[in-house]
């Protein structure tokens, strides 16, 4: 009895275990859609670029650019014992002083030569700049994953094309075998069968190991479990029947919304603040400072009885500070911000023009892959027919096996090509969304 418990207990572990084992190793769906929410969600480098925004909005602060008061306690102990034995002196003897000093304080620069306004406008180009390379990483990181959610797919279809070419492999060699077996085949047509069949099925091996490869990239963008298998349900777009886009409409984009070159005018502000703030140093500064302060004390000389001694004062002061001459120095700093905003300008027409001839380029591209998809299309549809013909011709003994075999890989070329030159022109796509800052709005 205690026997056939432990067995029967043995079984349950070893079902449930199975399921559970089935339940991991079951695939998980996967859309574009949501494989960009896990990106935007768990990718590292848009962590990062989250906490940098945020530095920047919490710096972003009159406090830090001098605009408000500061405001000090100040509390000091001062104990003193002397020993005074000096026939000079008209006190002699063990003289103790035991007393408190307090003092509260404000200090507030009036002017400076407008540097809180200037810094605190430095600050703002500073979140700006923060929030832009945030935006940056964002694109990068969909356009990272539209490529790899794709480049996934496109292996994907090959692996289809490549086991179904195996599936007709194997139907053939079953053929040859049968008509081996019945005396009305031959033994080179049986070989020839059987070495299309192994060919096949090493193409399709090699080509699973490319689709796994391409799923692991996915994983590492999305930041998922290595183990986890994924199944992607969202197919290769079909490009539409005639390109989409202006080109004037695409240069448009570029300027206005381009991230990159946004950042770039960003950094030229920056520098034109710096400029201000340089100068800014030739023009003097008004300080204002209050305060209030109170010292008790306790004196004792001796044998007599101690006394208590409470002063309390006031005081209100303006300070002027111009600085005159420090040897050229602050020349020298304007200076060379004029030359550093002069370079700030210069990169701003660099970025612009290089972003337009990529944009020029890749719109050139758009347009090239776009033909050769069209192209692509033509050429399955009349390599189908071609092989429909081959396979009736071989019915009828009109062809060799030979023959036919070269139309069957034609064939699974022209697929080939069709899949890539899809999967290039959605790529063109990504691109030029991402030049014109249709990526991310």
């Amino acid at each position: 009895m205690k026997c056939w418990l432990v067995r029967l207990l043995l079984a349950m572990l070893v079902v449930a275990g199975g399921g559970r084992a089935a339940a991991q190793l079951a695939p998980r769906p996967l859309g574009l859609a949501e494989a960009l929410q896990i990106a935007l969600r768990e990718n590292y480098g848009l962590q990062i670029a989250a906490r940098q925004v945020d530095i920047a909005r919490r710096s972003n602060h009159p406090s830090l650019a001098g605009r408000y008061p500061t405001l000090e306690l100040l509390l000091a102990d001062n104990n003193r014992l002397q020993q005074i034995d000096n026939p000079a002196s008209f006190i002699n003897g063990t003289f103790q002083n035991i007393g408190l000093n307090g003092q509260v304080q404000l200090n507030w620069v009036l002017f400076d030569g407008w540097r809180v306004s200037l810094t605190q406008d430095r600050l703002q180009q500073l979140q700006f700049l923060a929030e832009g390379s945030e935006q940056i990483a964002i694109q990068n990181t969909v356009q990272a994953v539209l490529q790899a959610y794709y480049t996934a797919q496109l292996e994907r279809q090959r692996l289809l094309t490549l086991e179904e070419a195996v599936r007709l492999s194997e139907q053939r060699l079953r053929i040859e075998e049968d008509r081996r077996s019945l005396g009305a085949g031959t033994g080179f047509d049986l070989e020839q069968a059987r070495a299309n069949y192994y060919n096949d099925r090493r193409n399709a091996q090699i080509q699973q190991q490319n689709y796994r490869q391409a799923l692991l990239a996915l994983h590492e963008l999305l930041n998922l479990d290595p183990t986890q298998a994924l199944e992607l349900t969202d197919p290769l777009p079909e490009p539409p029947p005639a390109p989409e886009y202006e080109p004037e409409a695409l240069r448009e984009r570029l300027r206005s919304r381009n991230p990159d070159l946004r950042n770039e005018y960003i950094n030229y502000e920056i520098l034109k603040r710096d400029y201000e703030l340089a100068r800014s140093q030739q023009l003097p500064t008004v300080s204002l400072n209050l305060g209030s302060g109170y010292t008790l004390s306790r004196i004792k000389l001796n044998d007599f009885e101690p006394a208590t001694g409470r002063t309390a004062d006031y005081f209100a002061n303006f300070t002027l500070s111009w600085r005159l001459f420090q040897g050229g120095a602050i020349r020298r700093q304007i200076e060379n911000s004029a030359v550093q905003q002069q370079i700030g300008r210069l990169s701003v027409d660099r970025a612009r023009l290089g972003l337009e001839i990529r944009l020029e380029t890749a719109w050139q591209d758009y347009l090239t892959r776009f033909e050769a998809w069209k192209l692509a299309q033509l050429a399955l549809t009349a390599q189908r027919r071609v092989l429909e013909t081959a396979a009736e011709r071989l019915r009828l003994g009109t062809i060799t096996t030979l023959d036919f075999r070269n139309f069957q890989l034609q064939t699974i070329q022209s697929e080939f090509a069709l899949l890539e030159a899809q999967h290039r022109l959605v790529l063109a796509d990504v691109e030029l969304l991402r030049l014109t800052g249709g990526i991310v709005r």
